[in-house]
């Protein structure tokens, strides 16, 4: 009886259980108790016709049916504390789901204040840039325009024929040598900034709590926080700079379309270091000459 008890509280409790499992178990175990019972039953009736034929002793038969019964109770006993251990198991795997939810729920709670908290140290580091006279963003500008007027300079001076299909890859020597120039004067100043900001995507695309939807949202977070010369930057830091083996972020920030070209040192530079579109450049070429 205490079995039956603990097997019924139980039940009770496992209130969150499918109400249609929960249905369907139920009358399993009342068809199951029941047909025992009734067996019992049957048997004992067996017993009493048979004695009364044979005329034995009503105690041996009396005895007979009350062990019959221990048994059945055995049996149901036994089935109950069955089902029990079943209901426990439940519980304990509800209980482990619950866990592990809970324990992703905090991972990827982890993963928002750091990803946030990179993102403000980036927006600290970007205030104190700090050279020639400019502060911040401005100091960007200054470095691109620093860029411009040497790779114009240094094309004026040497014997680099105009950018072409057929000479393209000597200018993407030529580009990768005078922005890595340009960027060796001002490194200290900005090598702190890059490099948070390379961590911050790296990051984001690293974390295995997130679905590519989710991985989404905080690229465009990050993209977000870039004004056009920051992308022409990293334009530039990612295709011919030191940054060159983390190009495939440009990509992956979905950088590309927010590019202003009108900002690069030459408008063409945009197709120079894209292999699928040096097939565009051609056309540009041969729009111009006609």
């Amino acid at each position: 009886m205490k079995s039956m008890w603990r097997y019924l509280s139980r039940r009770k409790i496992l209130g969150s259980m499918p109400k249609h499992n929960h249905h369907k178990k139920s009358i399993h175990d009342a068809i199951w108790i029941s047909g025992v019972f009734i067996a019992v039953i049957l048997i004992w009736f067996a017993i009493i016709s048979t004695i009364s034929e044979e005329g034995q002793n009503p105690v041996n038969t009396t005895n007979s049916i009350f062990s019959a019964l221990a048994f059945a109770g055995v049996i149901v006993a036994i089935y109950l504390q069955r089902n029990e251990l079943i209901l426990q198991r439940e519980e304990l795997e509800s209980t482990r789901n619950e866990f592990v939810m809970q324990n992703q729920t905090l991972k990827k709670q982890r993963f928002e204040n750091t990803f946030f908290n990179l993102l403000n140290v980036h927006h600290g580091i970007v205030e104190k840039i700090h050279f020639e006279n400019c502060n911040g963003r401005d100091a960007i500008v200054f470095l691109l325009d620093h860029f411009k007027v040497h790779l114009t300079a240094a094309l004026t001076n040497g014997n680099l024929k105009r950018l072409s299909i057929e000479n393209f890859r000597e200018h993407q020597s030529f580009v990768m040598t005078q922005f890595a120039y340009t960027y060796r004067l001002y490194e200290k100043h900005l090598a702190h900034y890059l490099k948070n900001l390379i961590f911050l995507a790296k990051y984001a695309r690293s974390s295995e709590l997130l679905v590519e939807s989710e991985r989404q949202i905080y690229y465009d977070v990050i993209s977000s926080q870039l004004n056009p010369h920051e992308i022409i930057l990293l334009f530039y830091y990612l295709h011919v700079g030191y940054g060159v083996y983390d190009k495939d972020l440009f990509n992956t920030l979905s950088l590309g379309r927010q590019l202003d070209s009108s900002l690069l040192a030459d408008i063409k530079h945009s197709f120079l270091f894209d292999p699928d579109h040096i097939v565009e450049l051609a056309l540009i070429n041969s729009t111009a000459k006609k």
